[in-house]
């Protein structure tokens, strides 16, 4: 997860240069505190209800549900958050699906958003402040990519850790690549590297967890990468 955040740079600038911050969609607002604007986005997300154990990885089929427009998400998240969704404003490449929501806690939701783009796979949690009428943060779940040199996946358990009613993320990564030892005899070693984070819901939004005990959690939560 870590290595992916310099291909966004690009879209970060670029995005910086055409967009001045979220744009909500005008409504009504009903309700002592409720936004006086709602997302449109929104109704791409079917209630999952009250979700106990969910584990988010990629799937080899193709995912259910309606494909949100890219211009909804342009429209309504930040250049911040645009920079973690897409890989560059190529919106032709870009395919978004709604899988659902939960609530995350009183006042927020979480957005379970699944993006492709070429061949690349990501899932994430889209926050939502019901308060504020924005979305705030997004929160990795699952990924897949890379190419011929080397890939990263990631898949994640959404559930309550702690115990204080919130849903919390245990996040397995592990990228598998190839290291060169010898580059005038084409000597080359292939390397496989794990990871593991902890993420706890705290004010309104998902912070890290230190330290971890990754070799206990390996073992703990098993993954099957596919190499």
């Amino acid at each position: 997860m870590k290595l992916h955040i310099f291909l966004w740079l690009g879209l970060a600038g670029w995005l910086g240069c055409n967009t001045t911050g979220s744009t909500e969609t005008e409504g009504a607002a009903t309700g002592a505190g409720a936004p006086a604007f709602e997302s449109q986005l929104l109704p791409y997300f079917p209630d999952l209800g009250n979700i106990d154990t969910l584990y988010v990885v990629n799937e080899e089929d193709e995912v259910e549900g309606d494909s949100i427009p890219p211009e909804l998400l342009w429209a309504e998240l930040d250049s911040a958050l645009l920079a973690q969704v897409a890989y560059g404003p190529d919106m032709e490449s870009l395919v978004v699906v709604g899988r659902g929501y939960w609530m995350q806690d009183s006042t927020h939701r979480a957005c379970w958003m699944q993006v492709e783009q070429f061949w690349w796979k990501f899932q994430y949690a889209l926050i939502y402040d019901t308060q504020k009428g924005i979305f705030t943060s997004l929160q990795p779940l699952a990924e897949f990519y890379g190419g011929e040199g080397g890939q990263i996946a990631s898949v994640s358990w959404v559930f309550d850790r702690d115990g204080d009613g919130d849903p919390d993320i245990l996040t397995r990564a592990s990228e598998h690549f190839l290291e060169i030892l010898n580059m005038d005899e084409g000597e080359v070693q292939e390397r496989i590297s794990e990871e593991v984070y902890l993420w706890q819901w705290t004010d309104g939004a998902f912070q890290a967890v230190e330290p971890v005990d990754s070799a206990r959690l390996v073992k703990g939560w098993p993954v099957e990468w596919g190499w």
